[in-house]
């Protein structure tokens, strides 16, 4: 190699071929989370989930708005992966906690509030699937943009 070419493979370059995408598209995700996070704090203020698991649901929501700040403010990809990874384990998560897991209570154990509300809250739970696999298609949407753009 050439001393030339050293010179030229400094941050500068690296820094350059990392795909940034649009501020618009990391906006677009960011918005999602917030509405995404919203709807938690809402869920937490509307159903008793117990002191642990409403701390542990409180972290999290503020892990999701910091990420959220990140994606809003920083027009490159850093925040991106993780809030894809995040909403697609949340949707797992929640969509197991709906419907039941076997050998455990279906229904995020509302069955005991009777059939209505257990339907209920499953009927929100899954909502909040629905919410968080959008979250994590924008944030898919705007990573491949940014890689396709050459950002």
């Amino acid at each position: 190699m050439s001393t030339t070419m050293l010179r030229t493979r400094g941050p500068e370059s690296i820094r350059a071929a990392v795909p940034r995408p649009g501020r618009a598209g990391n906006r677009g995700v960011a918005v999602l989370v917030l509405v995404a996070a919203s709807a938690h704090v809402w869920m937490l203020a509307v159903h008793d989930h117990g002191p642990w698991l409403s701390v542990l649901l409180l972290a999290m929501t503020a892990l999701c708005l910091k990420c959220a700040a990140g994606a809003w403010f920083k027009p490159g990809v850093s925040e991106l992966g993780p809030i894809m990874g995040m909403s697609l384990g949340m949707a797992v998560l929640h969509a197991a906690l709906a419907l039941g897991v076997p050998g455990g209570t279906g229904g995020h154990d509302h069955a005991a509030a009777g059939y209505g509300a257990a339907n209920t809250a499953a009927g929100l739970m899954l909502g909040i699937v629905v919410l968080e696999l959008a979250v994590a298609f924008a944030a898919a949407l705007a990573l491949r943009a940014g890689r396709t753009a050459g950002n």
